[in-house]
């Protein structure tokens, strides 16, 4: 027969089992701690990837947007050239048609007996 532990008073049958247990135990536990440890890495590189695609989008937003502002202007300005061309045509066209029109007036006084 095994003597009893003097300080639990438990054999030591009882006493090597209680830390096979505590260890068994122990074992599952830094299990469990290594599983978690890796949940938490998963879940921070989808937070990572989820923050970088929201910054992505962010910038595919803002480079959108810079381009329908510059095609925006860039119409805008086709559309003063255009304007312009248009008035320098008509301003040029009258003008001609007023020279024109001067000179038939000074023919005819030039040729008018008086």
């Amino acid at each position: 027969d095994e003597l009893p532990d003097p300080v639990t008073g438990n054999s030591g049958r009882l006493t090597v089992g209680i830390l096979t247990e505590l260890r068994a135990l122990s074992q599952r536990q830094e299990a469990c701690v290594r599983k978690l440890h890796a949940r938490i890495q998963v879940l921070s590189d989808q937070q990572r990837d989820h923050d970088i695609a929201a910054r992505v989008a962010a910038a595919m937003a803002t480079a959108m947007t810079a381009q329908r502002a510059a095609e925006d202007a860039n119409r805008a300005q086709r559309q003063q050239e255009m304007e312009a061309n248009i008035s320098r045509s008509l301003q040029e066209t009258i003008g001609t048609s007023i020279a024109s029109n001067i000179q038939e007036v000074l023919g005819a006084l030039a040729s008018t007996p008086g």
